[in-house]
């Protein structure tokens, strides 16, 4: 499709997205954007502008709508690209290859960044925009360039998207209505699987709406009370065995209430907003960067623990800490190099951790990752 055209339909879709609207800051913003759409210059600047004024305007459709073209050119790396540039990285974390752990489908690094490279590929609907199929990598560049926060930190917004990648689930292509029902019997919710704790007592409290956070907890935590009398009672008797997918069950019944899946999906205050939900990781990312220096007050002690270099830029140093803190994360468990285990098995390392969140940042914005 040629530049003109794409900018004409941009023009005629935001024409019928701004039809009706009677607030002039908001018409005279539009009237830019549609100027600054028809020049060759800085389009993509143009996008990202638009998107901002609209979004802390409260216009969340008009907002969507810059966002979409703001990353309509995606276009994955390949696993030989991802690999080159995590040997790159520059990152404070030293990454052991020989940590990393052997399990389905994962023998080592280049098992990782195919994983990674192939999932930003995986087509995804975006309910928010029309239902469209994307590549999942697309879209989540087109929603964490939104404005987070004022000042916004760029290199944060980009660990938002690449946290995004990392995090969500994209089972049939579904994305942006993941959610994740934990042992702990809390809940995570959307592309960036932001947690029950966060959406009620943590950094992004108020922001959405309590009874989808609440009732999907309350059924998680029946669940994980008694979850073979759960399966029993609400799933099926498959070869004799009472089988449920308790995620997808919690779902159907939100969509439901809801209307659908694009209602619950582009509603403003829903955990499932990919609006909302980059903001509130971003929230998230910034006090997880708070407790990464309060686990280790200067980059001397976080040197302590054997893996990390210190380069001089504490924004920089304290990146990998950051990660690993939107996860979970403990002292022990950093300097023990065992974030999941199973009994006394070890399932999951840092260098697996960081591999992962390196070869997304990868196949997101092809270059070295910074952390």
């Amino acid at each position: 499709m040629s530049s003109g055209l794409v900018k004409i339909l941009a023009i005629a879709m935001l024409s019928v997205f701004l039809a009706g609207c009677s607030d002039n800051d908001s018409n005279k913003s539009a009237e830019d954007y549609k100027e600054k759409s028809i020049d060759d210059y800085s389009k993509a600047a143009a996008d990202i502008e638009y998107t901002k004024q609209q979004f802390n305007q409260g216009n969340y459709i008009n907002a969507a709508e810059g966002v979409f073209h703001a990353a309509k050119n995606f276009v994955s790396s390949t696993v030989n690209e991802i690999l080159g540039y995590i040997a790159k990285s520059k990152g404070s974390f030293i990454l052991d290859q020989r940590n990393i752990t052997v399990k389905k489908g994962i023998r080592g690094i280049e098992d990782i960044a195919k994983l990674f490279a192939d999932k930003s590929k995986s087509k995804a609907i975006d309910y928010y925009s029309g239902g469209e199929y994307v590549p999942l990598g697309q879209m989540v560049l087109r929603y964490s360039s939104v404005e987070a926060e004022p000042n916004v930190n760029p290199l944060r917004q980009r660990l938002v998207a690449t946290i995004q990648l990392h995090e969500s689930d994209n089972k049939h292509g579904q994305a942006q209505l993941s959610l994740l029902c934990n042992g702990d019997k809390t809940v995570d919710f959307g592309i960036g699987q932001v947690n029950t704790r966060s959406w009620l007592d943590g950094s992004c409290k108020g922001m959405a709406d309590k009874d989808i956070v609440n009732t999907a907890t309350k059924i998680c935590a029946e669940y994980r009370l008694n979850p073979n009398d759960f399966k029993c009672r609400y799933g099926k008797i498959i070869n004799g065995k009472c089988e449920l997918n308790v995620n997808a069950y919690i779902v159907e019944l939100l969509v439901r209430s809801y209307g659908g899946e694009v209602n619950l999906v582009r509603n403003p205050t829903s955990p499932f907003n990919p609006i909302l939900n980059a903001r509130c990781t971003y929230r998230h990312l910034n006090e997880d960067f708070k407790t990464a220096t309060r686990l280790f007050p200067n980059c001397k002690s976080l040197e302590a623990v054997g893996r990390f270099r210190c380069t001089g830029n504490l924004d920089s140093d304290y990146t990998a800490v950051a990660l690993m803190a939107y996860g979970g994360l403990k002292k022990e468990w950093l300097i023990n190099n065992a974030r999941l285990r199973s009994g006394d098995t070890v399932i999951q390392t840092f260098d697996d951790y960081m591999a992962e969140f390196r070869s997304a940042y990868a196949a997101l914005y092809k270059e070295p990752p910074p952390f």
